[in-house]
């Protein structure tokens, strides 16, 4: 099965890296594909950066997904710590995209 093949992938090395088709993706994430980079056997500090800077690494931009000056940065706030527990990204409390705060 699917899980399967990506446990194999991510044990042998190999980089699974977040991607969604839910439109306005700062406002949302797709809590069930973080769900399942963990499962697959990505550490919850892994499954956040490949939410954020491991995927503008792999698209050829580097500061896209960091916070550093001259960063195209969304943020998100949350209450609690989501590298301890993902759940806190469910309820972000605030959320800035492009300079516009969304929520």
């Amino acid at each position: 099965d699917s899980l399967s093949n990506a446990r194999a992938f991510v044990a042998d090395g190999g980089r699974l890296l977040y991607g969604t088709d839910i439109p306005a993706v700062p406002a949302t994430l797709d809590l069930v594909e973080l769900g399942l980079l963990r499962q697959a056997g990505l550490s919850t500090t892994e499954t956040l950066a490949a939410a954020t800077s491991e995927g503008g690494r792999a698209l050829g931009r580097p500061r896209y997904g960091t916070l550093r000056a001259g960063a195209p940065a969304d943020v998100w706030v949350v209450r609690g710590d989501p590298t301890r527990s993902m759940r806190a990204l469910a309820r972000p409390v605030f959320v800035m995209a492009r300079g516009t705060r969304i929520r």
